[in-house]
């Protein structure tokens, strides 16, 4: 007789019945074991990191204003609010969220949704209106989760925030005007791949890779430097951005309120059932939030005016540079110099570069010799040469063969047949093609447009 299969996960999931919400840390050399000093130790060093990098940065003669150019000479009206937007994003909300810092969660606002929206109307435009963003939907509540290394070391945590759903709501009203006026005016890079409907990772892989494989028919070294930016949400100056934003016509009225939406925003940290006291974040865009990363993109917007030989290929922060040269002592010493600009474009802006976790690599075709190398260094650092490295979730290899990336994926399918295959005695048919849909398809599915062309020997250990 076949055993229930409730039963049977039951057993398979029995490692995680257990669980602790506590964190312990050390703090030189202190061991804190009281959650509500830990909750405000976490705070404390959230609140502060990206403050510091920014304080720590070297200066340059450089000032933000420098690399924006063409100025756009119209400003955006906030349209008004009609009732329906509001219902509708209410109605859209998922109801799989958690409860915010309030305690209240998507679907108690779904269900009122009818009996609170002319309210919610009436709010809202107010502050369209009067430029002013609540206080009270500023608050926010951070989870630490770990990453990483020791579980003692505060550095080895990223935060997730969680903001207020009401404040999410009106977020995504002032997201709809600022993108359609982004739109109108083609204001965003056209390489920049991220947090824009119609665009993906997988843009930005096929946007590079494409570039390179012509590199490689023309005979001339393509090179891509990939880029890794340090704190780079946390670290975006206000003031930096305010300006940035004016002079991409977004003033008045609609500035104003951007102003309110970033300052004095209380955070704090919870743990288990403890909180930590609130601090005021000081720099950086919400995480979370539905404008943080549209602001993001805004921000970084002008980057590629850093730079006249480089091509610059975004995805939010992931940031790629290409360049090919038939001559390797010019392709080096154009890509000093030209890091050298970049570097200042970044210290104008108060970003930051985390050098180790940056790296190039130098294409060449399979079967030509592998022995051509450069010196690139950023800031008197040299940065690593490797012959393959991860990007936007595909590996890169200096052959383009994608010989790295289908072996990273081929474990990940043998883990996902090896689960269908202990679970196939005691599920029915339709559920292991939903594990097969979860654990196996999609790392087939994705980046396939560009690894897709990789020769039979390597694509036969899919099959």
């Amino acid at each position: 007789m076949q055993r229930p299969y409730g039963h049977r996960l039951i057993i398979i999931n029995s490692k995680n019945n257990k669980t602790k919400n506590e964190i312990y840390l050390k703090n030189e050399g202190v061991l804190i074991t009281d959650q509500k000093e830990v909750a405000n130790t976490f705070n404390n060093y959230f609140i502060n990191v990206a403050q510091n990098l920014v304080e720590n940065m070297a200066s340059t003669t450089s000032t933000f204003q420098d690399y924006l150019k063409n100025s756009n000479k119209d400003s955006i009206f906030l349209k008004e609010i009609s009732s329906d937007e509001i219902l509708k994003l209410i109605k859209n909300l998922d109801t799989k969220k958690s409860e915010d810092i309030y305690g209240i969660s998507p679907k108690l606002v779904k269900l009122a949704g009818p009996y609170i929206s002319e309210t919610l109307l009436h709010i809202f435009n107010k502050s369209f209106e009067t430029g002013v963003f609540p206080d009270q939907l500023k608050k926010t509540k951070v989870f630490p989760i770990h990453k990483a290394d020791s579980k003692m070391v505060t550095s080895n945590y990223r935060p997730i925030s969680i903001l207020p759903i009401l404040s999410k709501i009106l977020e995504k009203l002032m997201y709809a005007r600022l993108i359609n006026f982004f739109e109108k005016h083609d204001t965003i890079y056209k390489h920049q791949f991220g947090f824009q409907s119609k665009k993906s990772t997988e843009h930005a892989i096929l946007d590079i890779y494409s570039k390179i494989i012509q590199s490689l028919e023309d005979k001339t070294n393509p090179c891509c430097i990939f880029l890794d930016f340090a704190k780079a949400f946390d670290t975006v100056n206000h003031s930096i951005l305010i300006d940035k934003l004016k002079h991409y016509g977004i003033r008045g009225i609609c500035s104003k309120w951007l102003i309110s939406y970033l300052e004095k925003r209380p955070q704090c940290v919870q743990i288990g059932q403890e909180k930590s006291s609130f601090l005021n974040i000081l720099c950086g865009v919400p995480q979370g939030s539905i404008l943080g990363p549209l602001l993001f993109l805004i921000y970084i917007n002008d980057i590629y005016e850093s730079s006249k030989i480089v091509d610059f290929h975004l995805f939010a922060d992931d940031t790629s540079l290409f360049y090919s040269n038939k001559d390797l002592t010019v392709l080096e010493k154009e890509l000093n110099l030209s890091l050298i600009e970049i570097c200042n474009w970044l210290k104008a802006n108060k970003l930051t570069l985390n050098v180790k976790k940056s790296n190039l690599l130098l294409f060449t075709l399979s079967n030509k010799s592998t022995s051509k190398t450069v010196n690139i260094t950023i800031d008197s650092q040299k940065l690593e040469e490797k012959s393959s490295t991860k990007y936007l979730g595909v590996y890169f290899d200096k052959k383009v063969n994608w010989e790295a990336h289908i072996s990273v994926v081929h474990k990940k399918i043998c883990r996902g047949t090896g689960i269908i295959y202990k679970l196939r005695h005691y599920l029915p048919e339709q559920m292991l093609k939903n594990i097969y849909n979860a654990f196996i398809q999609p790392h087939i599915d994705y980046g396939l447009l560009a690894w897709g062309g990789a020769s039979n020997s390597q694509l036969k250990k899919y099959q």
